[in-house]
């Protein structure tokens, strides 16, 4: 046999098992029998075109949401990968264990590198989690963090005195940067016990900026490894490759000088740094790992997310001056000065929570669904066989018909009580199990109490006697602009 008819069988051979391994997934694979695009059927293809966009992952949300009307609550969006949004699904999946089901487990989608220490959000093992997460719990209740609330009170002050002197700048500030040095540098001293200095400095610093270019990373990584032949290449595939991997080094170095650094304070601090002191390792070289990685963590997740939340909250409110002017009120009416605004205190503004609900409705940070691998058991009355990627995802949750009236507009009203003077009963068959921003049982986000103290606070503090001096310019939170940028000047 020649060599060009070896060439030529090869790529018979290869020709055959793509075409197998086609109609097996179309027609004979576990998964065949539920809905969803072809393509997503066959390949990982699908799933990545939609993930990708000027606002990822809004346009794969977007997408999910467009199959769901006509295809059921549950679509196919991989080979080997369901999306099930239903309330009864997402506690099926995320909720905590019922005595006789297995636990869903997080996907490789959280996978790390060989060798490096494992957070409280990369932790797949439920066991090694919950002791992590039982390490944090106490620091991050309602009750220590009132103990935290004047450190947290500065920052934000801090913020609204530089907005009152940089919005008169004929560019204008962006917010959405403001935004997230706020969130940065209030996490950064809860848990390093000393800030990022990016409010006061009114700029970026480097290890934000690395940051975010590592999130941009790792997205574009779990992407890739959605095809097992290019994760040798992964390296090499990312762009601006180079700077990536120096800016890896240099965040982990970063983050060991910050952890070694809040190791030598003397003084006692109840910080989330304390308590994640008081493990179990085994070694200084495992411990110094272990508290790099969770220490980085928490400033990962406990900022950008909220800062995309209040981002959205002014976007909304700008555009809808009722909004606007009905939360004012309520606001001005309660408190005679910003330093009256408390944590506690904004418990009791209803209107207020109430655009917070609806802003993490509308605009979810977390859009998509957080995936987990099936044991082998049924989600919301389906079977979803053991090895497959499912998961509930929150944007389709929040934006269905069939469990929101009228789900594209912002209207605060829906989550007011009954008694309320701005109650509309029109809303009153809203399905509030759907709505699940921060997630739920044993994996919902542990920094939800501070990330609603901040957001209303915030809010509270801008709206008695700031916001309304401000105009809105180049909005655009849906990808037609730029995704997250609000452009605000007095």
């Amino acid at each position: 046999m020649s060599l060009l008819q070896i060439l030529y069988l090869g790529l018979a051979l290869t020709l055959l098992y793509f075409l197998g391994h086609i109609i097996y997934n179309l027609f004979f694979h576990p998964l065949a029998k539920y809905p969803g695009p072809k393509l997503a059927a066959i390949s990982e293809l699908w799933y990545v075109k939609t993930f990708i966009g000027a606002a990822a992952p809004l346009p794969h949300c977007a997408a999910v949401v467009d199959k769901v009307p006509h295809e059921g609550d549950v679509v196919r969006t991989a080979p080997n990968e369901l999306s099930i949004s239903t309330p009864t699904a997402a506690k099926d999946i995320h909720g905590h264990p019922v005595k006789g089901r297995q636990t869903f487990v997080k996907s490789d989608f959280y996978q790390m590198k060989q060798g490096e220490a494992l957070s409280i959000s990369t932790e797949i093992d439920p066991q090694k989690h919950s002791e992590i997460r039982r390490r944090l719990a106490y620091a991050f209740s309602t009750k220590a963090l009132r103990l935290q609330e004047d450190l947290v009170v500065k920052y934000i002050d801090m913020l609204v005195g530089q907005a009152e002197k940089h919005g008169s700048n004929p560019n204008g500030i962006n917010v959405t940067d403001w935004y997230n040095w706020l969130t940065f540098d209030i996490i950064g001293d809860l848990t390093f016990g000393e800030p990022f200095g990016a409010v006061a400095q009114a700029k970026t610093n480097f290890w934000i900026s690395i940051i975010f270019d590592a999130s941009f990373a790792g997205a574009l990584t779990h992407l890739f490894r959605r095809f097992p032949l290019l994760q040798l290449f992964i390296p090499w595939l990312l762009p601006n490759k180079d700077k990536l991997l120096k800016d890896r080094v240099e965040h982990r170095k970063l983050s060991r000088e910050m952890a070694l650094g809040r190791l030598q304070k003397v003084e006692a601090r109840d910080d989330f740094f304390g308590h994640l002191i008081s493990g179990k390792e085994v070694d200084e070289e495992q411990t110094l790992k272990f508290l790099e990685s969770n220490a980085s963590t928490l400033v990962t997740a406990g900022s950008e997310t909220t800062a995309t939340a209040l981002s959205g909250m002014t976007y909304y409110l700008l555009h809808n001056p009722a909004c606007l002017s009905r939360l004012q009120h309520e606001i001005r009416s309660a408190y005679s000065s910003s330093n009256a605004i408390t944590g506690d205190s904004t418990q009791q503004n209803p209107y207020l929570k109430a655009v917070i609900e609806e802003t993490l409705r509308i605009f979810p940070p977390a859009p998509v669904g957080m995936p987990r691998v099936s044991p082998g058991a049924e989600v919301d009355g389906h079977y979803v066989p053991a090895g497959t990627v499912v998961h509930s995802n929150t944007w389709v949750l929040m934006h269905s018909p069939k469990y929101w009236h009228r789900p594209e507009e912002f209207r605060p009203e829906r989550w007011l009580a009954p008694g309320d003077k701005d109650y509309d009963v029109a809303f009153a068959n809203d399905d509030h199990l759907a709505f699940k921003p921060f997630g739920q049982g044993p994996r919902g986000c542990i920094g939800v109490n501070l990330s609603y103290m901040e957001m209303r606070i915030i809010l509270a503090k801008l709206e008695e006697g700031l916001l309304d001096a401000f105009s809105l310019e180049e909005a655009g939170l849906d990808g037609a602009d730029d995704s997250s940028r609000l452009s605000m000047r007095t």
